[in-house]
């Protein structure tokens, strides 16, 4: 028997209600009109069937699921069909096809007074009732069962809904039936109450004395397609705009879209379906005349298969990915913390008293606003110029990947951003393509000069890629060599990466420690910062305080370097994500490529070896690729990947094996399988304590390991980032 203790555990979709055989469950409104299952414990046998039919959980079925989606852009190429669609009118052009072939499709409507079901169409002049967006939870009532007896009659049905509506959908209908089924959801956003919308129509019409006979959620005739604005018609003319607003408040969704499972890539439809926001990386032109852009995303074969039939109906371009990712691809909807206020109010007050205490109604509403209208105004008149100083210039990808980040989440913040380009002198050394001190030092040593000449071309080749990356991604500020001549700034952040590892930067570097000409009331802050606890052993505790002390925040990467310099000093630290796991893996999207989508092979990387085993890791990433049946990329010597090559090559690996903490951050954003491998030479504690933080202590390896191909489920680790991760946010954007 189905137990529903916390509302948020139940989506509604009536799967539960349509499986029982008894007529045992019936679906029940709540004060807001979301349903759910009451169960009639006299007619109940207590065969269990409505908790296996169940799948608003984390384990609903993609067994069908392409390893990674298809994504598009795509508009119909009738411009009718857009003009009346809400985006590009891909769900026009794939049930033509539906019916074409004499099928039946299905989609949310209006019954009664604009209430918003679930109907059945089987010609285009019932299938364009489901056209446009509706912001209310569909009632689903019996359309389960009908589905699955047009199924039995041998009819090919088009269910398109939310996608727990979907994944409720594929679990009653079951495998055998699936075939024939096509399941299309949509990037949703959350779903209001349906008494929330009856109660806002019966306002307005009572508001303007006169009955509402035409309704879009998002109109886009006279508005574009890019607004948000609901407009009605009523029978002698007018309108008004509110119930928008509430819908972005996230104050009226149900409890369930708050914790939604199918926030991600993994979707439980054939096809998903979406506006595409962001097209313009695509393709700049695609979408001119603001007339509406779909985002397609073909999950299965299946889909695969009936895309490739409607293909010209549409104009589509091929996207990538990270361009597509959406929020709602990524992470539920925040529910708003008056939520169940909201709801008390509405339940005890009415919809005019939660329109003026939440809605844009009255002087409340403006009252509410003022703060932010204070805020952005300040902001428009003052942008904060921040500058980063990090290890930029570096060929070494983590170095040149985290700078590029910060740099992003700080410009996303609205500051103007640069990165310092500060020539630190050791650094400037070690990467030039010639070193006379290793040529020379090679000279009586003709296998090391024989290998020293012929990766002379990989070195350029290196520096060339490096510089055009910097190019390209980087923001910088003019050069400067010395402590003197580091340009004024509103506020510097110092960080990430090993800034306080004085073995790498050949002593005491006075710019990375925050020792440098300044204006006077700019500001000094680092941001999670690495280190070397025996190259900080180098300075007295009184010298070490006498540096740090001009930090207004001292943030670091690794714990144990934290509570270091917290005991030697007396001074506050605190712990920080690095800049890499600042964002999650669409940032990444946007510079990577499908260079190596159609390869199979294992990825390693080494920065350290193992003392006693020169080539154990290679061994193990060999037995590993040979379990596999596939080939090992090796990117511990000198290669010639560019740093979009570098995190391309993480996205498309089967498996990681790494001594590296990048290279397990990278592993950890594509959520690849990763052995993270312990080497006991002081130098683990980077990415150990990263694992441990997060919860992946699994994905570390001893020396030792038995290399196996294995699946890793990520949904925790993503949890526990997400967690880190606003603490991270939170502070930046206290800047």
């Amino acid at each position: 028997m189905i137990q529903i203790k916390d509302p948020a555990d139940c989506c509604g979709c009536t799967a539960c209600a349509s499986i029982c055989a008894h007529n045992a469950i019936t679906m029940q409104p709540d004060v807001m009109g979301f349903l759910y299952p009451v169960i009639d414990e006299s007619k109940c046998t207590n065969c269990g069937l409505c908790e296996k039919v169940c799948s608003f959980n984390d384990h609903y079925d993609i067994s069908l699921n392409l390893l990674q989606p298809d994504a598009y852009a795509a508009r119909h190429k009738d411009m009718n069909e857009i003009e009346t669609s809400r985006s590009g009118a891909a769900f026009i052009a794939i049930s033509d096809w539906i019916l074409k072939h004499g099928g039946v499709v299905y989609g949310a409507g209006y019954t009664t007074h604009f209430r918003v079901i679930h109907k059945r169409a089987t010609t285009k002049e019932e299938r364009n009732e489901f056209k446009g967006s509706k912001y209310v939870q569909s009632d689903l009532t019996d359309v389960f069962c009908q589905v699955k007896k047009d199924l039995k009659d041998g009819m090919i049905v088009l269910f398109s809904g939310t996608p727990c509506q979907t994944s409720g959908l594929s679990s009653y209908v079951g495998r055998k039936l699936r075939e024939n089924l096509y399941l299309i959801d949509i990037v949703c956003h959350g779903v209001p109450g349906p008494y929330l919308w009856r109660d806002y129509l019966a306002y307005l019409e009572k508001k303007q004395g006169d009955k509402i006979c035409w309704v879009n959620f998002r109109d886009k005739q006279k508005l574009g397609w890019a607004a948000h604005h609901e407009t009605f018609k009523f029978v002698n003319g007018g309108g008004q705009i509110m119930f928008t607003y509430l819908f972005y408040q996230h104050v009226m969704f149900r409890h369930s879209c708050g914790k939604c499972h199918f926030c991600n890539t993994k979707r439980p439809s054939d096809i998903t379906i979406a506006d595409f926001w962001g097209w313009e990386k695509t393709d700049p032109s695609f979408n001119k005349d603001d007339k509406g852009v779909s985002l397609v995303l073909v999950n299965t074969e299946k889909g695969r298969r009936l895309f490739e039939a409607i293909k010209n109906d549409m104009n589509v371009i091929p996207a990538k990915l990270g361009v597509c990712m959406q929020p709602n691809l990524k992470y539920p909807s925040t529910i708003h913390p008056k939520r169940m206020a909201f709801e008390r109010d509405f339940q005890k007050y009415g919809f005019e008293y939660i329109m003026r205490h939440y809605g844009n109604v009255g002087w409340h509403y403006q009252l509410r606003i003022l703060p932010r209208k204070i805020k952005n105004k300040f902001k428009q008149i003052i942008k904060m110029k921040i500058g980063i100083i990090t290890f930029h210039r570096a060929h070494n990808y983590g170095a040149v990947l985290q700078c590029y980040a910060l740099q992003e989440v700080l410009k996303e913040m609205g500051h103007n951003t640069y990165v310092i380009d500060y020539y630190q002198l050791t650094t400037e050394r070690c990467y030039k393509v010639f070193r006379w001190r290793a040529f020379r030092g090679n000279l009586i040593h003709p296998r090391g000069m024989y290998q020293y000449i012929t990766k002379l071309p990989m070195r350029i080749e290196r520096k060339k890629k490096f510089a055009s990356f910097q190019k390209r991604y980087f923001h910088l500020s003019e050069a400067c060599y010395s402590r003197i001549d580091i340009p004024a700034m509103d506020v510097y952040v110092i960080g990430s990466d090993q800034l306080w590892n004085l073995h790498i930067t050949a002593g005491i570097d006075d710019v990375f420690l925050g020792d440098f000409e300044r204006p006077q009331n700019s500001r000094l802050l680092s941001y999670a910062i690495s280190g070397n606890l025996r190259a900080l052993g180098l300075f007295t505790d009184a010298q070490l305080k006498h540096y740090l002390s001009t930090f207004e925040t001292i943030s670091l990467r690794e714990e144990a370097m934290a509570k270091n310099i917290a005991q030697r000093t007396g001074l506050n630290t605190r712990i920080d994500l690095d800049p890499t796991l600042l964002t999650d893996r669409s940032l990444w999207e946007n510079i990577a490529n499908d260079e190596f989508k159609e390869q199979r092979y294992v990825l390693l990387y080494q920065v350290r070896r193992a003392k006693d085993d020169f080539n154990l890791l290679n061994r193990k990433a060999k037995l590993l690729a040979k379990r596999m049946n596939c080939k090992v990329i090796d990117m511990t010597d000198m290669t010639t990947y560019s740093p979009s090559q570098f995190v391309s090559l993480f996205k498309y690996a089967q498996c990681v094996i790494t001594s590296s903490f990048h290279a397990t951050v990278f592993a950890l954003i594509f959520e690849r399988p990763l052995y993270s491998v312990l080497l006991h030479d002081g130098g683990d504690d980077r990415y150990e304590n990263l694992l441990h933080n997060i919860g992946a202590e699994k994905l570390l390896a001893e020396p030792d390991f038995d290399p196996q191909p294995f699946d890793f489920d990520y949904t925790k680790i993503r949890d526990s980032l997400k967690k880190l991760r606003q603490s991270s946010l939170q502070y930046l954007q206290n800047i």
